[in-house]
Protein backbone atom coordinates (compact mmCIF):
# COMPACT_ATOMS: atom_id res chain seq x y z
CA UNK A 1 0.00 0.00 0.00
CA UNK A 2 2.82 2.70 0.96
CA UNK A 3 4.18 1.87 -2.56
CA UNK A 4 1.07 2.97 -4.49
CA UNK A 5 1.19 6.24 -2.10
CA UNK A 6 4.27 6.95 -3.34
CA UNK A 7 3.43 6.36 -6.80
CA UNK A 8 0.54 8.27 -6.48
CA UNK A 9 3.12 11.52 -4.97
CA UNK A 10 5.19 10.84 -8.32
CA UNK A 11 2.26 10.85 -10.88
CA UNK A 12 0.71 14.16 -9.28
CA UNK A 13 4.28 15.84 -9.01
CA UNK A 14 5.41 15.07 -12.58
CA UNK A 15 5.61 18.64 -13.56
CA UNK A 16 7.90 19.73 -10.97
CA UNK A 17 10.12 16.21 -11.47
CA UNK A 18 10.21 16.41 -15.20
CA UNK A 19 11.37 20.18 -15.03
CA UNK A 20 14.62 19.34 -12.64
CA UNK A 21 15.48 16.43 -14.81
CA UNK A 22 15.56 18.28 -18.17
CA UNK A 23 17.25 21.28 -16.43
CA UNK A 24 19.85 19.40 -14.64
CA UNK A 25 20.23 17.33 -18.01
CA UNK A 26 20.54 20.69 -20.01
CA UNK A 27 23.59 21.77 -17.60
CA UNK A 28 25.33 18.41 -17.22
CA UNK A 29 25.11 17.98 -21.01
CA UNK A 30 26.31 21.94 -21.45
CA UNK A 31 29.14 21.58 -18.66
CA UNK A 32 30.39 18.06 -20.49
CA UNK A 33 30.67 19.39 -23.77
CA UNK A 34 30.77 23.49 -23.69
CA UNK A 35 28.49 23.34 -26.67
CA UNK A 36 27.26 27.19 -26.40
CA UNK A 37 24.11 26.38 -28.21
CA UNK A 38 23.15 24.22 -25.58
CA UNK A 39 22.87 27.42 -23.71
CA UNK A 40 20.28 28.95 -25.31
CA UNK A 41 18.15 26.05 -25.49
CA UNK A 42 19.02 26.05 -22.08
CA UNK A 43 17.87 29.51 -20.92
CA UNK A 44 14.56 29.05 -23.09
CA UNK A 45 13.71 25.99 -21.11
CA UNK A 46 14.17 27.71 -17.79
CA UNK A 47 11.74 30.85 -19.08
CA UNK A 48 9.42 27.98 -20.04
CA UNK A 49 10.11 26.18 -17.02
CA UNK A 50 8.87 28.87 -14.67
CA UNK A 51 6.03 29.90 -16.77
CA UNK A 52 4.52 25.84 -16.74
CA UNK A 53 5.39 25.91 -12.78
CA UNK A 54 4.14 29.00 -11.96
CA UNK A 55 1.14 28.48 -13.30
CA UNK A 56 1.13 24.73 -11.57
CA UNK A 57 1.97 26.55 -8.25
CA UNK A 58 -1.46 28.49 -8.76
CA UNK A 59 -3.25 25.81 -9.91
CA UNK A 60 -1.74 23.98 -6.27
CA UNK A 61 -2.76 26.81 -4.17
CA UNK A 62 -6.45 26.74 -5.49
CA UNK A 63 -6.67 22.81 -4.92
CA UNK A 64 -5.50 23.41 -1.47
CA UNK A 65 -8.05 26.42 -0.87
CA UNK A 66 -10.94 24.25 -2.17
CA UNK A 67 -9.73 20.87 -0.85
CA UNK A 68 -8.71 22.20 2.74
CA UNK A 69 -9.07 18.80 4.63
CA UNK A 70 -6.55 17.16 2.10
CA UNK A 71 -4.21 19.73 2.52
CA UNK A 72 -0.81 17.37 3.75
CA UNK A 73 -0.36 16.16 0.53
CA UNK A 74 -1.65 19.66 -1.23
CA UNK A 75 1.51 21.02 0.89
CA UNK A 76 3.71 18.85 0.15
CA UNK A 77 3.32 18.99 -4.15
CA UNK A 78 3.54 23.15 -3.42
CA UNK A 79 6.73 22.07 -1.63
CA UNK A 80 8.29 19.74 -4.61
CA UNK A 81 7.37 22.91 -6.68
CA UNK A 82 8.83 25.32 -4.67
CA UNK A 83 12.30 23.49 -4.28
CA UNK A 84 12.60 24.43 -8.09
CA UNK A 85 13.21 28.00 -7.50
CA UNK A 86 16.49 27.93 -5.81
CA UNK A 87 17.52 24.97 -7.83
CA UNK A 88 16.69 27.00 -11.40
CA UNK A 89 18.66 30.11 -9.62
CA UNK A 90 21.97 27.56 -8.47
CA UNK A 91 21.75 26.30 -11.91
CA UNK A 92 22.27 29.81 -14.14
CA UNK A 93 24.92 30.65 -11.13
CA UNK A 94 26.87 27.91 -12.23
CA UNK A 95 26.59 28.71 -16.08
CA UNK A 96 26.98 32.73 -15.77
CA UNK A 97 30.30 32.13 -13.34
CA UNK A 98 31.32 29.67 -16.10
CA UNK A 99 30.74 32.20 -19.21
CA UNK A 100 32.63 34.98 -17.16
Amino acid sequence: MEKDKQLKLIEQNIIPILSFTVGASLLILFASTKYEPILYIGFLYVSGALLVNTVYLFYLILQLIKNWNNNCEIFIRIGITLSNIPISILFTYIVINHLL
